[in-house]
């Protein structure tokens, strides 16, 4: 690698991973096949926290030296260029988190948020905060952020609806580096609540970790005297975290990874770093994360009320990260929303338009396709579909019910 290497990420799809030297103004491009050093980007100065878009196509690293974000084609491992983080030229950008179709990054000398429109680069708003930002992770929906604050001991928490804080936690030792762990289900089939995963930048190495329902505060410490916590990486599922720290006094133990139980707040296993040195970024390339979620349509058979509504059954599967979220449609005659917890179950009621319903009440029954798109808090997706039957609510249709169906050919999908 090149000198000082900050931060480290991977491209989904890509099989490659980027590393940002702080010291020397480089990225480093490596093979996950070869393991071997592909090729070695030069960029702007200090670039310091790396992270690539959700498709993988683009790795976005902030340029810790300026007020600029630098952009890299994951195909050509390219340069396509910067664009402003802020509008300070010293506002020294640091942390930085992708969403869906925007880009937040913290500015710890301009001490503001920036938020920044993936697709044309441009500063979209910032919102003003009273310290030096550190870190930045936001909720999958992106609608609330959370922002460390090493200087005054706390973690601020962003309505990024209204743009304003909310709410402050306090959190002793130096809240630096951030993760958010999906919903940790409380027990089968319920949704439960995030931990925020906060590394500590002092000594002990040490971690918070924070229920963001409750704002319960407790702490783990991941290795001994002279040691410090540096970059965290949560599991897909939210159960470990993987916490890169340094190698304390004498008895205490090497340089590593310390892998935390999220609920217990215990280390259950460690892995010494190789070589010598102190690890600071960390990517856990976990498989799960690539999953689609498990969603599945139970209905075979759906009665329509007199109401025009369709109980649609829907479950999602025990593996899927955080819930299954999306829209499931009947056919082109309605659809509706729906959040299910991993191994959970639940009947969907969907309002029929008045064309699909008189279609029924005419023919008694028909076969249409129903199909769900659903979503993980990892951006991944599933459009499952099937042909089920609708039967009408008229009595008089009773002896249709048990003849051939009518095939829903009319519906446009």
């Amino acid at each position: 690698m090149g000198r000082e290497p900050d931060a480290v990420t991977a491209a989904p799809g890509a099989l490659k991973v980027y590393v940002a030297n702080e010291g020397d103004n480089t990225i480093s491009v490596i093979s996950t096949r070869t393991r071997t050093l592909l090729k070695t980007i030069p960029v702007g100065p200090r670039p310091r926290h790396i992270q690539a878009s959700r498709d993988g196509s683009l790795v976005f690293f902030t340029e810790f030296g300026t007020n600029k974000l630098g952009v890299i084609d994951s195909e050509e491992d390219t340069l396509l260029g910067e664009v402003p983080a802020s509008r300070n030229a010293s506002a020294r950008p640091r942390g930085i988190w992708i969403g869906t179709s925007t880009i937040y990054v913290t500015n710890e000398v301009m001490n503001e948020i920036s938020v920044i429109s993936g697709s044309t680069g441009a500063i979209k708003f910032a919102i003003p905060l009273a310290g030096r930002p550190s870190e930045v992770v936001v909720t999958p929906d992106e609608k609330t952020a959370y922002v460390s604050m090493p200087s005054s001991n706390k973690v601020v928490v962003l309505n990024m609806r209204t743009r304003s804080v909310s709410s402050e936690l306090t959190i002793a030792g130096g809240p630096d580096t951030l993760r958010l762990t999906p919903r940790i289900p409380a027990g089968p089939g319920t949704a439960g609540s995030r931990v925020l995963i906060v590394g500590l930048s002092g000594t002990p190495a040490r971690v918070a970790l924070v229920d963001t329902k409750s704002s319960v505060v407790r702490t783990a410490t991941v290795n001994g005297s002279g040691a410090v916590a540096a970059h965290i990486f949560t599991s897909a599922d939210g159960a470990l975290s993987f916490v890169a720290h340094s190698s304390g006094v004498a008895g205490t133990s090497p340089a590593g990874v310390a892998v935390l139980d999220n609920q217990g707040g215990t280390v259950v296993g460690r892995f010494p770093y190789p070589g010598g040195g102190d690890p600071h970024g960390i990517f856990y390339g976990d498989p799960q994360a690539a999953a689609s979620p498990s969603i599945a349509i139970d209905s075979r058979l759906i009665r329509v009320t007199r109401r025009r509504t369709a109980a649609v059954h829907l479950s999602c599967g025990t593996k899927t990260i955080g819930a299954c979220v999306g829209v499931v449609n009947v056919c082109a005659y309605g659809k509706a929303r729906f959040s299910i917890a991993p191994g959970a179950r639940r009947t969907i009621n969907v309002r029929l338009s008045k064309f699909g319903f008189g279609r029924l009440l005419k023919h008694g029954t028909l076969r249409e396709p129903v199909g769900a798109a659903a979503t993980d808090e990892s951006g991944n997706a599933r459009r499952p579909d099937r042909t089920v039957k609708l039967l009408s609510p008229r009595r008089n249709h009773a002896r249709r019910l048990a003849s051939a169906s009518v095939s829903g050919a009319e519906c446009s999908g």
